[in-house]
């Protein structure tokens, strides 16, 4: 009986161990796998906007809206005046309003 409890004792220890560490593994592939589809959604905007900008020409000399929205991420107006952009590829950019 002793031998029993004690194959018991050491499964359930062992049984634990186990799922502890496929939980930790669990959670990274779950962050990986966010990474990934992070990247590739990154991949897919920069192949749109390398395409849309070969469709333009070399020198843009007005205002282009859809072009605008193709690089601009978002823009921020802060209190003292100057706007930030963060552009799809992570630069940003302030300028005095």
């Amino acid at each position: 009986m002793a031998s029993i409890a004690g194959s018991q004792e050491r499964y359930k220890k062992r049984y634990e161990e186990l799922n502890k560490r496929y939980n930790k593994m669990s959670g990274k592939l779950n962050s990986l796998m966010k990474q990934k589809e992070q990247r590739l959604l990154k991949d897919k905007k920069i192949g749109m906007f390398i395409e849309n900008l070969k469709k333009h020409p070399q020198a843009i000399d007005k205002w282009d809206e859809s072009l605008w929205n193709l690089m601009i991420e978002k823009a921020i107006v802060q209190a003292d005046g100057k706007i930030g952009c963060i552009l799809y590829n992570g630069t940003e950019i302030t300028e005095e309003a």
